[in-house]
C-alpha cells in the first residue's frame, strides 16, 4: 500500500517549493519540484514506488530525491557543477543552496585551481568539459549574464554529454501552467504566469514579471524589476535592461533595451533601443557585454 507521508502547498517548505514523501514498507522517496504546488511532486514519488526501474534513484540506496524538471522528465540531481564564478555563477549558487541541490564548484577560466568562491572551490577551466569522462552526465549550471556566451557554454556542456539545469528559487511565483526551458535561472521574488513560455537558458533578475502567454526566446537576459506584459514576445539573445517595461509588442532577435525603457512598439530585430518610449538609435553593440 502507497501511504502518503508528507505535503506542502501555497507555503514553500524550508528546503524545496513542492515536495511528496511516500512510503511502502521500508521503501521511502522524497520527490521535490521547483514548482510551487506539490502536486507534481506527490505524482512523481508514487510514480517511483510504482515502477522504479524508470528512473535513476539517488545514491543507489532505499532513498531517494528527485527532481521533477520543468521543462518535462524526471531526473536524479547529485550535484551541480558552476560554469562561471562570477556575480551570475555565485547567484545560482545561492539558488541552488535554497533548492536543496549540492554545488560541488565551479569552473572558471579567470581564477587559479582551488581558489574558494562564497565557500565552494575552483575546480579547473571550462577545458575541463573536454577532458573524457568529465560531463559525462553529470549536472552544471551555467553562471554566465552574456546571452551569447552562456547558450554557447551550454551547447558545448551538451556537446561533452553534460547536463544543462534549471535553477527557480522556491520563493519564485511560477505558475504550474508556464513552460520554463532547459537552463533557466529564475530567482526569489520573480512572477511567471500562466501560459508564459520562457526558451533554454534565459536569466531573469529578482522582481521580473511576465505576463500571460508572453514568450521570451533561448537566451534572452532580463534585469532587475522588469515587466513583461501580456503576450509580449522577446526574440533570443534580447538584453533587457532594469526597470524596462515591454508592451504587448513583437522584440526582435539580438536587441539591447536600455534600463527603465517603455517598450511599447516593435523593435526589429538586431537593435539598440532607449528612452520612454523606446526607440531605436542603431545596431546592437556586443562587443561587450551590456549586463
Amino acid at each position: 500500500m502507497l501511504v502518503p507521508t508528507g505535503r506542502m502547498h501555497h507555503q514553500p517548505p524550508p528546503r524545496a517549493a513542492g515536495t511528496a514523501i511516500w512510503q511502502r514498507g521500508g521503501r521511502r522517496i522524497e520527490a521535490w519540484t521547483t514548482q510551487r504546488c506539490w502536486r507534481c511532486a506527490d505524482k512523481t514519488a508514487k510514480s517511483l514506488l510504482e515502477a522504479p526501474t524508470q528512473y535513476d534513484i539517488a545514491n543507489s540506496g532505499s532513498n531517494g530525491r528527485v527532481r521533477c524538471v520543468i521543462a518535462g522528465g524526471c531526473g536524479t540531481v547529485v550535484s551541480i557543477i558552476i560554469l562561471g564564478a562570477g556575480a551570475h555563477g555565485q547567484n545560482l549558487a545561492t539558488v541552488f543552496d535554497a533548492m536543496a541541490v549540492p554545488v560541488v564548484g565551479f569552473l572558471d577560466d579567470t581564477k587559479p585551481i582551488s581558489t574558494s568562491v562564497i565557500g565552494r572551490p575552483v575546480l579547473g577551466g571550462f577545458a575541463c568539459l573536454e577532458q573524457p569522462g568529465f560531463a559525462h552526465g553529470q549536472s552544471f549550471a551555467v553562471g554566465l549574464g552574456h546571452p551569447v556566451r552562456r547558450l554557447a557554454v551550454a551547447a558545448r556542456v551538451i556537446a561533452a554529454g553534460g547536463r544543462v539545469e534549471t535553477a527557480v528559487h522556491p520563493l519564485a511565483a511560477l505558475s504550474p501552467y508556464a513552460h520554463v526551458g532547459v537552463g533557466c535561472y529564475v530567482p526569489a521574488f520573480c512572477r511567471i504566469s500562466l501560459g508564459a513560455r520562457l526558451g533554454s537558458g534565459v536569466l531573469i533578475e529578482s522582481g521580473t514579471m511576465i505576463g500571460f502567454e508572453a514568450e521570451l526566446g533561448d537566451g534572452a537576459t532580463l534585469g532587475l524589476s522588469v515587466t513583461v506584459v501580456a503576450r509580449a514576445q522577446i526574440g533570443a539573445g534580447c538584453f533587457i535592461g532594469a526597470g524596462a517595461v515591454v508592451g504587448a509588442v513583437r522584440i526582435g532577435a539580438g536587441c539591447i533595451i536600455g534600463a527603465g525603457a517603455a517598450v511599447v512598439r516593435d523593435i526589429p530585430a538586431g537593435q539598440r533601443a532607449y528612452g520612454v518610449p523606446a526607440r531605436p538609435v542603431g545596431p546592437a553593440d556586443w562587443s561587450r557585454s551590456p549586463v
